[in-house]
């Protein structure tokens, strides 16, 4: 029996035109209005790979939180999450009861744990050849070069698959449709008195064939499982929300 790789297949499924995603199918946005978060990532649901960064070393918890809501939000119907071993004791790796309290369908949830980056990349390209399967690949360092940034796109794009990549170490030049930049952001009580929502600050860096540089202060919603935009508010409240998560990286 002969074994072809993934990346033999994808080349060669590519040359047929099979399952690719190209610009023109993604529906433009007008131009000069704000635009919100929901139209966007409406707009870039159909886009096979992503890039995700937190904004400083503190930020991490909420650019993995980011990546699994987009997972809930384009409704993926089996989301691999895979992170190295050696990332986990560092920057830690979720948690069944914590995912499922903020209600992410652990039946429709793998995780993936190779030994090192190298291994997850590998891991990443075979499950990018699962039709509809979407992978978050948790990577750092220099493993994650443009070739692989490539590689990692002809096999979402051939299989009709959507990788989002989050990256420890910062944003670069790849191959992803969208590059983003999230940072925690405090949360704000509840009409109860009770913790409020889980809130990020994200920022599109990059969009291919659109507008980017746009950014939102965004709360999770765990029984509608999607992200909704802050209100607009005056007043303390609003200046606590924004300040809180770079008061208490400095402090």
């Amino acid at each position: 029996m002969e074994i072809i790789p993934p990346h033999a297949r994808a080349a060669a499924a590519l040359k047929g035109g099979a399952g690719l995603v190209r610009a023109a199918d993604i529906a433009p946005l007008k131009t000069g209005a704000a635009e919100s978060f929901s139209e966007i990532a409406e707009a870039v649901r159909a886009a096979p790979l992503h890039e995700i960064a937190p904004a400083e070393a503190g930020d991490v918890g909420a650019a993995l939180g980011f990546a699994l809501g987009l997972t809930q939000l384009w409704t993926a119907p089996l989301t691999l999450f895979i992170s190295p071993q050696a990332r986990n004791g560092e920057d830690g790796t979720l948690y069944a009861e914590g995912c499922a309290q903020f209600g992410f369908r652990l039946e429709d949830l793998i995780l993936v744990r190779p030994r090192t980056a190298q291994d997850a990349l590998w891991a990443a390209e075979q499950a990018l050849t699962l039709p509809g399967a979407t992978v978050v690949c948790v990577i750092a360092g220099k493993t994650l070069d443009l070739i692989a940034s490539r590689r990692l796109l002809l096999a979402a794009e051939t299989f009709g698959a959507h990788g989002l990549l989050v990256r420890l170490d910062g944003l670069s030049a790849g191959a992803a449709w969208t590059r983003w930049r999230i940072a925690a952001a405090a949360s704000l009580a509840a009409a109860d008195g009770e913790i409020g929502r889980p809130a990020l600050r994200a920022q599109l860096t990059r969009r291919r064939g659109g507008r980017s540089d746009l950014s939102w202060t965004l709360e999770w919603d765990a029984h509608a499982r999607r992200f909704s935009e802050r209100a607009a508010m005056a007043g303390a409240v609003a200046a606590a929300a924004e300040d809180g998560p770079a008061k208490a990286r400095a402090g």
